[in-house]
Parts: C-alpha cells; structure tokens; sequence
C-alpha cells in the first residue's frame, strides 16, 4: 500500500511527457481542394467570375477556385487537346459541341440540393445533361423611341404589333412609304436566326442552302420590300444611339448592351419568334477529367447559383436570368423585361444554326444588299 502514492506520481509524469512532447508539432489539417476554371479574358461574365472566384476564396470553404484566363477562344480551345479543366466559362453552343464530342461530366450527385432553374432553361439539359450550368442567355430586344413612334404612321398599328416579326416589318413599310426610317438593327444575323431558326428547314447563314427554303424567300422579300419602302436600313452607328437621337424609331439590340442608363423616352419591348424570343445561354460547362470531383465542383456551383447571387449577377449584364427564386425590391426597366421573360418561352439556336456558323458572312452580305436596295 505503500506504494500506491509514487504509482500515482509516476502515471502523471507520464501523461505530462505525452502531452507536452506533442506540443511542437503542427496540426494537420485535411488538404484543400481546388476547382479550375478556364475562361476568355473579357467575354460575357469573364470579369464578375473572376471578382466572385476571389469572394469565394475569402470565404471559409474546404474548397478554393482557381482561374485560368486566356486571350481568345482559339487559344482556350488549343489548351483542351492536352488538359482540361474542372470548369470551362462559355456559352450552350460550346457546351453542346464539347457533350457530342463525350467531354462533359454529369457532377448531380454532389449537389445536396440542385439549382432552381426556371422551364425556359431546363430545356438545355435535353442538350447537355446534367454537365451545364447556365447562368443567364443575353436575348434581342426592341428599343422602341416612345414619342417618335407616336408620330410616326406606325402609330395606327399599336406597339403590340411589332413585337412580332410580320408586324415588325409591316410598320417599317407603312414609315417608308412617309419617309421615315422605322427599323434598324445590330444583327441581322439574330433576326433571321429568330425567324427561322425553328421553321422548315432552319437557317444556316450559307445563301446556296437557304435560298432553297420557301420560309426563308418570303422573310428576306419581307425585309427586301421594307428597305425599298425606306422603312429599314443597315446603319453603321450602334441601333440604341439611332434610336435615343429619334434617327430611327426602333432599334434591335442585343440586352448586354442596354445596361447604361436609359433615356426616359426609350422603351423594351421582346421580339418574338415561332418558337419564342432568342436566347445564347451563358454558363459553366463542367470537364473535369477526373471522378470523385462531384463533391467539390458542386460546392463552388452551389454557392455561385445562390438565387440572389446568380439573379443579381445575371441582371447586372444584361442577361435574362437562368436561377428562380429571388426578387428584386426596385427593378429597373431591362431588369423588369429581363425577369418576365426568364418564365417565357426562349429559342435557343442549335450548334448547326447559321448565328454560329456565317463568322459575319451573312451580316455583310445581307446589309450590303440592303444598301442596294436604297
């Protein structure tokens, strides 16, 4: 019994040895993982990505992004014949072309809870699966110059009737014949794409195709007869300012351009095709060559797509937003249009449309033969 007391002492020393020999050591922590993305230094969302990948990373995430920009699209294209990312910015064309060619990665098992996208986008998914994470489409929109459309002869048709293409080019016929340019346009291209994307035989951008389509004969004879009237011109200055300074009395602009500050005498209207308004996704198509990513790729999207996040982001570019579940307390006019059409039906041009096939071909032929028609 006597001993007791040192056994005591001794277990103590013991566990006092233990605890301070582990005193110097480094705690180990489990090892970040990190996302790559890949996109083009100053294409849509390029800059707010790379400002949100470093709000990402100050944040207290097991999971950091880590960007690679590049100078073109052919310089990022040449980089994935040898490596590819987790994460490549760009738009539902490339998506599609790099899910044909097997190089896109379903990652919806890593999502506790996927994004809430609105009908209008998961239409996509038909197209890409589960591998393409759009966050908003830039679309085409009519910039209508109130006060002078109310002088114009266009007046007597209402403005409901240029939101759709026949009623478009019939008002700009009624304004020639008084001498009053009515419509010009950025891209014509776009136009005939809305037009004629979904009919017959589609629109492809190569004349010796197309002038074999009856849809696209009576379109361009549509457009033909109101640039002989007077009433639609191919201007070399940008459609909005034509029709800020009353030049013209609607312009076609894409939505990414109509973010500034807008004259109080300019109104959106959307133009609608047979198959709705034209819409080029923008998003995150995931490439990872790797498994066992899921988890980590699926963070980063989670926390991008937050909906006040991916809303807001979107609405800031001009974009009509991908994500539903957030409203704005006070939205501006392109916010107001933006919103209504994320729960409208959007045309988004397949990989084979003429939008992504002409490379500004069809744009200069087709305003050259406006000019001609002067």
């Amino acid at each position: 019994m006597k001993t007791r007391p040192f056994f005591r002492i001794a277990c103590f020393l013991l566990c006092a040895c233990l605890l301070l020999s582990g005193c110097g050591e480094e705690i180990q922590t489990p090892e970040e993982e990190t996302v790559s993305i890949w996109l083009v230094e100053g294409e849509l969302l390029s800059a707010e990505l790379a400002a949100l990948a470093e709000q990402f990373n100050n944040a207290s995430f097991p999971v950091k992004a880590e960007l690679r920009a590049f100078a073109n699209e052919e310089e990022l294209g040449a980089a994935l014949d040898s490596a590819r990312p987790d994460l490549i910015l760009c738009g539902h064309e490339r998506a599609v072309a790099l899910h044909e060619q097997g190089r896109l990665r379903d990652v919806s098992s890593g999502f506790t809870h996927a994004p809430a996208y609105s009908e209008s986008f998961l239409a996509l998914s038909d197209c890409v699966g589960s591998a393409f994470f759009p966050i908003g489409a830039e679309t085409e929109l009519l910039v209508v110059n109130g006060p002078a459309f109310d002088q114009s002869a266009a007046s007597t048709l209402g403005r409901g009737s240029i939101t759709s293409i026949e009623g478009l080019c019939a008002a700009a016929s009624a304004c020639g014949q008084q001498g009053q340019v009515f419509f010009t346009a950025d891209s014509f291209t776009s136009l005939f794409t809305l037009a004629l994307g979904p009919v017959g035989s589609g629109f492809s951008g190569v004349r010796e195709q197309d002038i074999l389509s009856e849809d696209y004969k009576r379109f361009y004879n549509l457009l033909a007869e109101a640039a002989y009237e007077g009433g639609l011109a191919a201007c070399d200055s940008p459609a909005l300012s034509l029709a800020e300074s009353g030049e013209v009395v609607c312009a076609l602009a894409s939505s990414t351009g109509l973010t500034g500050e807008l004259s109080g005498e300019l109104e959106l209207h959307p133009l609608s095709g047979p198959a709705g308004c034209f819409a080029r996704a923008v998003g995150l198509a995931v490439t990872s060559p790797f498994s066992g990513r899921e988890q980590a790729i699926a963070k980063f999207l989670s926390w991008l797509l937050h909906p006040q996040r991916a809303v807001e982001l979107a609405l800031s570019q001009g974009l009509i937003p991908a994500v539903t579940g957030w409203e704005l307390e006070e939205p501006g006019v392109l916010d107001t249009v933006l919103l209504s059409l994320s729960s409208a039906e959007l045309y988004f041009p397949p990989l084979d449309s003429g939008y992504f096939r002409t490379d500004g071909e069809f744009e200069h032929r087709f305003r050259a033969a406006l000019e001609m028609l002067k």
